[in-house]
Order: C-alpha cells, then structure tokens, then sequence
C-alpha cells in the first residue's frame, strides 16, 4: 500500500490511528524518543505498541477489527469520520 502521509513539523498524527495532533510529536522533538504517551483515539502508547512497523500495524489491525473505539470518547468530535481521519496517515479502509 502507498503511504501518503500527511506529517510535518507542526501537523502529526498519531501513526496507528491518524488522531491530529498538532505539533505535538509523540515519537519526541527529535523523532526517536517515543513519549510513552497515549492516543486518545486509538489508545496506542507511542513508544510501545508502534515501535516497530509490524507492531503497528497489527494494534491498527486491531484496533480496526474491534470497531475502531475511542480510547477516551469525550475527545471525539461530533463529525468523526474513520477514513477521513486515517487518510492522514495514507491508510485507506477497504
């Protein structure tokens, strides 16, 4: 699959799940020293679950196969849309 990954320097997103987040990098300034954060969307902690690209995408995988739940529902917005969202990250549902 083609990645067209939409990231720069003050527009991320989470790598699983393409939640925006600003500047804010989860993987640190420097793009190497994960937070250990959590996605409030996918409920990835970056840093572990997304450390390596098969770990990735088998918590996207997942994730998606058990319906794409929030993490923390009061951050969703009211117009959230799956494939708008994970077209951040060049992932297209099929």
């Amino acid at each position: 699959m083609e990645q067209a990954d939409k990231r720069t320097d003050i527009n991320n997103f989470c790598p699983i799940c393409g939640y925006p987040l600003g500047n804010y990098n989860p993987w640190g300034d420097d793009g190497k020293t994960p937070t250990y954060d959590i996605c409030p969307c996918c409920g990835v902690e970056w840093g572990n679950e997304d450390y390596t690209q098969e770990s990735l995408t088998e918590y996207r995988n997942t994730w998606l196969a058990a319906g794409a739940k929030w993490f923390d529902p009061q951050k969703k917005p009211d117009n959230w849309s799956l494939e708008k969202q994970l077209k951040n990250i060049g992932y297209h549902v099929q």
